[in-house]
Parts: structure tokens; sequence; C-alpha cells
């Protein structure tokens, strides 16, 4: 499925999508986020693994680097004390 909003799925070697679209996630957090897309670039068209999650019936179907930063600037300003409930509940 594409994102014609900004006419790409995937992102260019810089990390944008089309001519503005850029990466928002805290600096910190820049090193495993190279981390992944290196492991996502070598994998993603991999025969054995697209084989292995047809086997296992894994759906495959990555998300764009908008859609994660979405996610994780959600999770950080998740209130401390929702995450707590929500630790106390997935602990159990």
């Amino acid at each position: 499925m594409t994102d014609t909003r900004f006419g790409l799925r995937d992102p260019d070697l810089r990390g944008y999508y089309g001519e503005y679209g850029g990466r928002f996630v805290p600096e910190t957090v820049m090193p495993a986020l190279h981390e992944l897309e290196e492991f996502y670039a070598n994998i993603k068209n991999d025969p054995e693994f697209q084989a292995d999650a047809k086997k296992t019936k894994i759906e495959f179907s990555p998300s764009t680097g908008e859609q994660v930063a979405r996610v994780v600037q959600s999770i950080m300003n998740t209130p401390p004390a929702v995450l707590a409930k929500m630790k106390k509940i997935l602990v159990q």
C-alpha cells in the first residue's frame, strides 16, 4: 500500500518522505533508528525472510518512519501514572 500523501512509501537515503518529510525523533534514539533502518534494508527483500514469514503466517507490513515516529512520540508523552498501571497489567 503506497501512501500517496507523500508520493513515497519508503524514505529516501536521508530518511525523508517527499520534498519536506523528515525525521522527528529524539536525538538519543537516532543510533537505534539507524541500526533498525540498516537491518530492515537488508532483510525486507530477502527471499528466506519472506518465505519464513509466510510459513509462520506472519503478516509482514512495514510501517513508514512517520508512523513509527508518531507511535514513539505518543508513548513518550504517556503520563507516568498510566505507564505504571500498564506495567502492572502486563507483568501479571
